[in-house]
Formats: C-alpha cells, sequence, structure tokens
C-alpha cells in the first residue's frame, strides 16, 4: 500500500524538502520521488518559513490527482513540524522591521548623497565667489590698462603727462588682491628669471621628477634650480665642467 512522506536532506547548507511516495512490490520496499517541496536554512527564521509555505501551497495543489485529504493533511503536519508556519500577526511584525530597516538604509543612503549635492553646492557656491571677485579685479585692471594707454598716447603725440613706474610692491599688492599666495608669487618671479632655455631645461627636469601637489616644495625645487644654473653660468658647479 502505497504510503506518501516528506524526506528531508542537508545539501549545500541548505534543507531540501521532498514528498516521497513508500510502497511494497514484491517484498522489496521501493521509494518514489514525487516532488520537490522547496528548501529552507537548517534554521529557517520568519522570512524563510514565509517563501516556504508561500511556494509549497500551490505545489501541493498541483498534487491533488495523488493525495487524497486525510494523507493531504498528514503532509501538512509533517511539514509543519519540520518547517513551522508563521502566525498572521509574527508575519506581519517581521515585515514592519523589515520596513523599518529599509527606510533607515534607504534615508542613510539619501543622506548621504545630500551630503555630496551639497558639498558640490559649496563649491559652486565658492567658484562663483571666486569668479565675481576675479571679474571685479579684471574691471579695476581694464580701467588701469585703458588710463596708462590713454597716457602713452598722449605722450606720443607730444603731449608731457605725469608717469610713474609700477612698482614691485603695488604689483604684489594686486596679485594678493586677486588670491596668490607668497608662494604662488616667489613662484612667478623666480620663473620670470629664467629665458627660454632654462625653462625648456627646467621642465625636462620636472618631467623626471613628478612635480609635487604642496606649491612650497615646487618653489624651492624651482629655487634650487636656478641657483645650480647661476653657479654653472659663474663656473663654480658641477654642471660647468
Amino acid at each position: 500500500m502505497p504510503h506518501m512522506h516528506i524526506r528531508s536532506r542537508l545539501h549545500h547548507r541548505r534543507l531540501q524538502i521532498s514528498l516521497i511516495d513508500t510502497r511494497r512490490n514484491d517484498g522489496e520496499v521501493r521509494q518514489e520521488h514525487v516532488a520537490s517541496l522547496g528548501s529552507v536554512p537548517p534554521d529557517p527564521g520568519v522570512q524563510d518559513r514565509l517563501a516556504f509555505w508561500t511556494k509549497v501551497h500551490p505545489r501541493l495543489a498541483r498534487l491533488d490527482n495523488r493525495l487524497d485529504p486525510a494523507t493531504r493533511g498528514r503532509i501538512m503536519g509533517e511539514l509543519h513540524e519540520l518547517v513551522p508556519m508563521v502566525p498572521l500577526d509574527a508575519a506581519v511584525a517581521d515585515k514592519v522591521n523589515i520596513a523599518a530597516g529599509n527606510v533607515r538604509q534607504s534615508a542613510a543612503m539619501r543622506d548621504m548623497f545630500q551630503e555630496t549635492v551639497d558639498a558640490k553646492k559649496a563649491m559652486v557656491a565658492k567658484l562663483e565667489r571666486d569668479i565675481a571677485e576675479g571679474e571685479a579685479h579684471v574691471a579695476e585692471m581694464a580701467a588701469i590698462v585703458e588710463r596708462d594707454q590713454d597716457k602713452l598716447r598722449r605722450l606720443e603725440a607730444g603731449e608731457d603727462v605725469p608717469v610713474l613706474a609700477i612698482s614691485y610692491a603695488a604689483v604684489r599688492a594686486m596679485l594678493k588682491r586677486a588670491g596668490w599666495t607668497r608662494s604662488d608669487i616667489n613662484r612667478a618671479e623666480r620663473m620670470a628669471e629664467l629665458d627660454k632655455a632654462g625653462f625648456e631645461e627646467y621642465l625636462a627636469e620636472r618631467r623626471r621628477r613628478p612635480p609635487s601637489d604642496e606649491k612650497r616644495r615646487e618653489t624651492r625645487a624651482l629655487n634650487r634650480f636656478i641657483a645650480r644654473r647661476r653657479r654653472a653660468a659663474d663656473g663654480d658647479g658641477p654642471d660647468c665642467a
């Protein structure tokens, strides 16, 4: 006489659950695999149990032609002992916990993206301020250029107008107002001392040794380079051999 029962086996860290039909044939006990009913972890949680029972009901329904009501009830009991059904209130509570976790996760992602946006907005705002300041400096220098050009035209026309050379202090003051640091100014002054050949030689040296991100260090490297060239030009250095 056939006998339907549940069999479970641990495979790849999952409990594989099957419906087996056992019967005696000519004195031998034979087992037939009827259907796979799903799998769960060895210690299934609420979500694992919910997922299992959601799929089990339609799978058993497809076997109605082989399961009478009594056998179906007994199989359901065996499955419940193996993978306990989840009461509705526990299922809802578990879903609430999952939903709350989703809210926390999505809110954290939202806040992370918002921080990135805020940082970029701050960068844009700073750039806009820098641009506005730069445009003000451009306008100031444009007025000075126009004034100096007017004086040049008048002088070339034979008119005697007062002219004062722009002082070193005035140049540095204008550069500082434009946001240049002392290191920026010193580096520009050192670079201005190089002729074309010296500039090309300096670039070749810096290609061999990648420049530093620190402006002061770059300025010191430029100073050392110029000092070496001066010693070589004076015949007092290794480059003059």
